[in-house]
């Protein structure tokens, strides 16, 4: 499934807003043949300068819009990158690149082209203004860079529940940190370990803060729900027929210049119009049939 999110996070930077029923768009295709190291794509990211980095099953390759450049471990070469499974990409915005494999986190400097392993027990990564944020079991922490360690911030246990397992987080623009948990729900802490709510919501796939602060909650089963900034929930879900379960399905959710929102789904790509609440289903074909499989995983603008 992951090999078509290639076509994805271009297809968002060429788009123009205005689709408000089910609409034929166009893509572009980027597959191995363009030399993408790997046809599943599990990670997104688009850098400073204006890179774009794709995380593979087998390599993570960096995209300057023509041509790719590939990294994998090099046997006889102390800086290469540890492993080939890479599951998440992000970066701080001054020239480090965060990797996380599937057994491994990096860091890689662009200014030396070097990779430098950090950790082997990190399960989720993510940067909130320049600083990078690490997940263990039950553990979130923030990297010191300077100091080349990891600071705890947040832990379960701490607060009597040993048995909450972390699923995923992303942390706000004002430093709430929004855990996901495999069996617990969802749980929001202030920057002072304090969790100041907890929604009982079930099944998270991620998490989005949106330019307004509102938090969009994509699930693999009931839509996307929104945690609005006055406290009040909100919930968009697909109600067609058949496809229902397809759509409801949400990997991602990303948000365009509009303000409107983007949702990745097992049934395709749909488009949410924040001003009409209409929801869009986008359709698309290549002239390669493999790439006609609707479902997508990540996604970028």
């Amino acid at each position: 499934m992951g090999r078509y999110v290639s076509i994805l996070f271009l297809l968002l930077m060429f788009l123009s807003a205005g689709a408000f029923e089910t609409k034929d768009i166009m893509v572009r295709n980027i597959s191995t043949e363009q030399g993408l190291s790997h046809h599943s794509v599990n990670a997104i990211w688009q850098d400073e300068f204006g890179f774009i980095w794709i995380g593979t099953l087998d390599g993570l390759n960096r995209y300057d819009g023509r041509h790719f450049k590939v990294f994998k471990p090099e046997a006889d070469n102390p800086y290469s990158i540890t492993e080939n499974n890479i599951r998440q990409v992000c970066g701080d915005g001054d020239g480090h690149l965060y990797i996380r494999g599937l057994s491994s986190l990096s860091e890689f400097d662009m200014r030396t082209q070097r990779f430098k392993m950090l950790s082997d027990k990190i399960k989720g990564i993510c940067v909130s203004s320049g600083c990078l944020w690490v997940s263990y079991t039950d553990v979130i922490s923030v990297y010191d860079r300077a100091g080349g360690q990891f600071i705890e911030k947040f832990r379960f246990s701490d607060k009597n529940m040993s048995n909450v397992v972390i699923d995923g987080f992303a942390v706000g623009k004002k430093g709430l940190i929004y855990t996901w948990t495999v069996s617990d729900g969802l749980f929001v802490i202030n920057e002072n370990g304090n969790i100041i709510r907890h929604l009982n919501v079930e099944n998270v796939r991620s998490v989005l803060e949106d330019s307004k602060g509102n938090v969009w909650i994509a699930t693999s089963s009931d839509g996307v729900r929104v945690l609005m900034t006055d406290g009040q929930i909100l919930q968009y879900s697909y109600t067609a027929g058949d496809d229902e379960g397809t759509f409801n399905n949400v990997r991602s959710v990303c948000e365009d210049k509009n303000g409107d929102m983007w949702m990745s789904t097992y049934g395709g790509l749909v488009k949410l119009d924040t001003h009409t609440g209409q929801m869009t289903h986008c359709r698309y074909e290549s002239e390669h049939e493999a790439f006609n499989v609707l479902s997508i995983t990540p996604m970028f603008y």
